[in-house]
């Protein structure tokens, strides 16, 4: 059987809330809601009383280095009081991770 190949689709997000909850020291989460599909998904994350980004970039949009480049920019705004929204580590110290490297573990 062959597939037509796919450029875009919206992920799940009960399997997102899974991913963020095993990844990121947030502490509970519990709900995972699509605020945005687009060149990269947006995500809502709540969970005690807290609510958290998470964003899903277009396989093939850009390099990961275009993505820790960011990444790097919102952490050093952060860091001088700029009010923006900075990327969280996860549980391992990185910023970015590849999903299919982890459905594949």
């Amino acid at each position: 059987m062959s597939y037509f190949p796919v450029t875009h689709s919206t992920l799940s997000a009960e399997a997102l809330l899974a991913y963020a909850q095993q990844h990121y020291d947030i502490g509970k989460l519990d709900e995972c809601l699509l605020l945005n599909p687009g060149l990269n998904d947006t995500y809502l994350l709540r969970g005690a009383g807290q609510r958290y980004i998470l964003r899903v970039y277009r396989a093939g949009w850009r390099t990961l280095a275009d993505i820790l480049y960011e990444m790097d920019m919102l952490l050093h705004l952060h860091h001088k009081g700029a009010p923006v929204a900075y990327p969280l580590p996860m549980k391992d110290g990185y910023l970015v991770s590849m999903l299919n490297s982890w459905l594949h573990r």
